[in-house]
């Protein structure tokens, strides 16, 4: 067998501290941040730019620390730029892994965010509610 080659990033999702306050307040960003682009196409454009090749997880946290307003509005929900990058996706790997361990083949540990599962294993109904709501703002901002 080989080793499991992996990159930062997935490292970062699979350790992000996502908590159900975390989730809220990040739902609550992107609500206001989708707001914020609707009213201003050029924030719009900005957010909706295509991310450059092969950019690795600080400078996608940089490129969007420079917009201001995005900034601004995750600040106000006590969230920083790496928070929009990594909580997707951590939500994703522990609805994954929750989903998982129901049918009775859970992931190994190693390779799950256990604190995302958490949530998901405690708060399934209010989970997929969250979920929907940020999943159809975040489309509308990126343009999908």
């Amino acid at each position: 067998m080989h080793a499991e080659v992996v990159d930062e990033y997935t490292r970062s999702v699979r350790a992000y501290p996502i908590t159900m306050k975390r989730l809220e307040a990040y739902v609550a960003a992107v609500r206001e941040l989708r707001a914020a682009g609707e009213k201003d196409p050029a924030l719009l454009a900005r957010l909706r730019a295509p991310r450059p090749a092969g950019e690795e997880l600080p400078g996608m946290a940089a490129r969007l620390d420079a917009i201001a307003p995005l900034k601004a509005i995750l600040e106000r929900h006590g969230l920083a730029s790496i928070d929009l990058v990594l909580m997707p996706q951590a939500v994703l790997l522990g609805r994954t892994a929750s989903a998982l361990e129901l049918e009775g083949r859970p992931m190994p540990p190693d390779q799950v965010n256990a604190a995302a599962t958490a949530l998901y294993r405690d708060h399934l109904e209010k989970m997929d509610v969250l979920v929907k709501s940020f999943q159809a703002d975040l489309q509308f901002i990126s343009g999908r």
